[in-house]
């Protein structure tokens, strides 16, 4: 009896050992799935309120236009050039009052963690923008950039640096830079190099595999053309430029005048006192949608790829969008958000925003999420700040000396001393002669240096 009571205790106290094992885990399970849920909604919201800032800024400066042309209607120049400084003023200060401080508004009430690297990054490229760049600038172009980068210097110092960023701009257009077609600033390079992805080269840079011999054979890194002026945010940019042009050209009377009145302006008015004004005739500066930027939606971003059914022709516009990214215990979410509009017509139809002539009209009233890929970005935006790092300061320093003085710390810089070692460049090209192919290549082509998508929401 005595061995069986000892038996049963000790099945007992194994039974409760298993018990308490499944509840621990299913507590760590519970609270895993937990975190992964404050960081999706902190993303989303973040990315959302950027959009929705975005849309809102834009409509802003559509109507600071209708503006312009009002007073040129009644031969107020002074008015007019107020206008237009304005408008300026929130095409490159806006989206960092507005949209940047949303968007961190929105991840802090849904729990989002501090990112200390966007901060780093942050307050380098600010100090580099008020000590190496504004000293240098003409004074015509000094005022708006030092609000700029005031605002983002007060937006570091005060409760967002304090407590860290919220979430990260994902999709930064920065001054100085644009992506490039530099197998260095290609991440699918690096990350082909660390997982050993043989098959990447095959389909993208198989004649660099082959024929590389050492640091000394890279094209030289693009240069950035002189910084003599700045239009648009590098955070969260409305993508809007200047334009010397004749507004009813673009528009046309009596678009231009319908705009107008649906807005407030010239309900006096009709379309011959347009054509008639000597000033709305003439070449004037006007806030106008980069058509390098705002083209079509679905063909720049290849929704196909990874959307079902077709974008409807009036929002087939690419343009400005938001990607905020969020991160806490190694786990990341990025999340990519767009606002949405139309022009409206007077049969009650709708239009593109873009469709008189690229003259920004408000037009904005909602923003959604979109799929990552169908934002804009690439490697060198949409992508992590320690990547920001190493494209900015540790590839010119590699490009003069080699790998050997890369920081150790850095894994895009690991990847740099694992691909200059001759035998790992051997084993890729022997691997290829036999297994070739075996590769499949990814879905979305890869026929570029990004080799496809990296990430999708």
């Amino acid at each position: 009896m005595g061995m069986r009571r000892g038996q049963t205790a000790l099945l007992f106290m194994v039974l409760i050992a298993v018990l308490a094992f499944m509840v621990m885990m299913g507590a760590d399970a519970f609270f895993s799935i937990s975190r992964k849920n404050r960081l999706q909604n902190a993303g989303d919201a973040a990315a959302l309120a950027a959009a929705r800032a975005q849309g809102r800024l834009i409509n802003e400066v559509g109507r600071l236009n209708l503006a312009r042309a009002d007073a040129f209607l009644r031969g107020d120049v002074r008015a007019a050039d107020e206008f237009l400084a304005e408008a300026r003023r929130l095409v490159l200060a806006g989206p960092v009052e507005n949209a940047f401080t949303a968007a961190q508004d929105a991840a802090r009430e849904n729990h989002a963690f501090n990112n200390p690297e966007a901060v780093d990054f942050l307050y380098e490229r600010n100090n580099w923008l008020m000590r190496e760049v504004l000293a240098t600038l003409p004074a015509e172009h000094r005022g708006d950039l030092q609000e700029y980068a005031g605002t983002l210097a007060y937006i570091l110092a005060g409760e967002a640096g304090a407590g860290g960023i919220a979430a990260a701009p994902d999709n930064m257009k920065l001054f100085d830079f644009e992506p490039q077609n530099h197998l260095l600033y290609s991440q699918a390079f690096y990350e082909a190099v660390m997982g050993r992805n043989w098959c990447w080269f095959h389909f993208n840079a198989m004649d660099v595999l082959a024929g590389y011999k050492s640091y000394h054979d890279w094209s030289p890194l693009p240069v950035a053309a002189p910084l003599k002026d700045f239009e648009n945010s590098e955070i969260f940019p409305l993508l809007l430029v200047r334009k010397s042009a004749n507004a009813l050209d673009m528009c046309g009377a009596e678009n231009l005048l319908e705009q107008m009145q649906r807005h407030g302006f010239a309900k006096w008015a009709d379309s011959q006192d347009l054509v008639t004004n000597q000033l709305l005739n003439a070449v004037q500066t006007w806030y106008c949608y980069d058509d390098a930027e705002w083209g079509g939606w679905e063909e720049e971003c290849e929704l196909q790829e990874f959307m079902t059914g077709a974008v409807l022709p009036e929002y087939d516009v690419a343009g400005a969008d938001a990607v905020a990214r969020v991160e806490a215990d190694g786990s990341v979410w990025s999340a990519a958000a767009k606002p949405f509009g139309t022009i409206e017509t007077k049969d009650g139809g709708r239009m593109k925003a873009t469709a008189l002539g690229w003259f920004v009209v408000p037009a904005f009233t909602s923003a959604r999420l979109i799929p990552l890929d169908a934002a804009h970005g690439g490697d060198a935006r949409q992508t992590s700040f320690d990547w920001m790092h190493h494209a900015f300061f540790h590839l010119p320093r590699y490009m003069e000396s080699g790998p050997a003085m890369l920081p150790a710390e850095c894994r895009w810089c690991n990847a740099l001393k694992t691909w200059e070692r001759d035998s790992f460049r051997r084993a890729g090209v022997l691997w290829l002669k036999v297994h070739s192919n075996e590769c499949r290549r990814p879905r979305g082509g890869g026929t570029h240096y990004s080799g496809g998508r990296r990430h999708g929401h």
